[in-house]
């Protein structure tokens, strides 16, 4: 008998709602965000406030891989309240670069230049965005291990909710590169909320760990976020 309710009991229950989560481009499209940067260190905390677009300027291998130009503008570093000039690792002026996407969001090949600190940190955010690729249910669990811009990554996520068609994940990742420098290895933990119908990040906020600061600074935290500009 306590057989046959638990299995009714299971029957009645509602199935986990099932989602294809993946990237999917047309030439043209764009999307614009603004973005923020805190880091805390021994001697004071340093924000870059920015701006960026994402616009897709190729669709390849019949939609599964598209080029993707983000351009970052508009910044602005403070450190403890002041204002900072142009110069330095984070004060930089506007910059650009085209990555190959593929149907998780991993930057298959990217522009050959070296990235800057700053660019080197938003690419290691967008990496906190990567999708399964494919169909996951709500508190389904995903892995993805890829190498991009240099680097292998090993992430690890789960759907935890879907409302109003945007799907929220919440993601650890850890990265390391045979280069380094101030991104070169790290850890993140993040959450990450995406347009279901594109699989195009509505918003990506995160804490960075176990990353190096430059020589002689005490690096205590790290945090980003990066948030689609409401039309």
């Amino acid at each position: 008998m306590k057989t046959a309710f638990a299995l009714l009991i299971a029957l009645s229950a509602p199935a986990q709602e099932e989602v294809v989560l993946k990237r999917t481009f047309e030439s043209g499209q764009k999307w614009a965000h603004v973005g923020q940067v805190l880091v805390t260190m021994d001697m004071g905390q340093l924000q870059v406030d920015f701006d960026m677009s994402e616009e897709v300027l190729k669709v390849l291998s019949e939609g599964k891989e598209a080029d993707v130009k983000r351009r970052v503008s508009n910044l602005k570093t403070l450190f403890n309240g002041n204002e900072l000039e142009r110069g330095g690792p984070m004060a930089q002026s506007a910059f650009e670069w085209t990555s190959k996407l593929d149907e998780r969001g991993v930057a298959t090949a990217a522009e050959a230049a070296k990235p800057g600190v700053l660019q080197s940190l938003l690419s290691t955010a967008l990496v906190a965005s990567v999708l399964p690729g494919g169909p996951v249910k709500i508190g389904q669990p995903f892995k993805n291990e890829f190498e991009t811009m240099g680097r292998k990554v090993k992430l690890e996520a789960t759907l935890a909710e879907i409302k109003d068609g945007t799907a929220r994940i919440q993601s650890t990742l850890e990265w390391t590169s045979p280069e380094a420098g101030p991104m070169g290895s790290g850890k993140a933990t993040a959450t990450n909320w995406v347009e279901v119908k594109t699989g195009s990040p509505i918003k990506i906020e995160g804490t960075v760990s176990g990353i190096q600061g430059p020589q002689g600074v005490g690096l205590q935290s790290l945090t980003f976020q990066v948030e689609r500009k409401k039309s």
